[in-house]
């Protein structure tokens, strides 16, 4: 956990090595799953984390911007992305345009059976009713 903030870069994506410049979508997430996790097990984070630009405000920054699908976006790349809009749900964030945009995209540019029995997360692109 002590190597968590410097993995992690100014936009609150985070890596797989220090002062990275190469960040990874499936880390950031990772990261921030296992943050959640902590916090609804009651595990001690330190209190610099919670603070304004800290390690967790800086992750949940980052998991909305990489929630945001973009054109040409590929199956894998959307299952990302859904997996961030997944974890702003459990802190009680509501990003309905980004599970929107997500689910239009699935819908535009793949066949129902690659997507709809995929490993989005907990089966929410197939549940949701926006």
């Amino acid at each position: 956990m002590k190597f968590l903030p410097s993995r992690q870069t100014e936009s609150g994506e985070f890596g797989v090595w220090n002062n990275v410049e190469d960040t990874d979508l499936f880390v950031t997430a990772y990261v921030a799953h296992f943050l959640i996790e902590a916090q609804d097990h009651q595990m001690h984070l330190p209190r610099a984390w919670m603070k304004d630009q800290g390690l967790l405000p800086k992750t949940i920054a980052a998991l909305e911007y990489q929630s945001q699908p973009q054109d040409g976006d590929s199956l894998l790349m959307l299952r990302q992305r859904a997996y961030s809009a997944y974890l702003l749900t459990r802190l009680a964030q509501v990003p309905s345009n980004a599970l929107m945009s997500i689910r239009t995209q699935l819908e535009q540019n793949f066949k129902p059976t690659d997507w709809q029995k995929d490993l989005l997360p907990p089966g929410l692109l197939r549940h949701i009713r926006i």
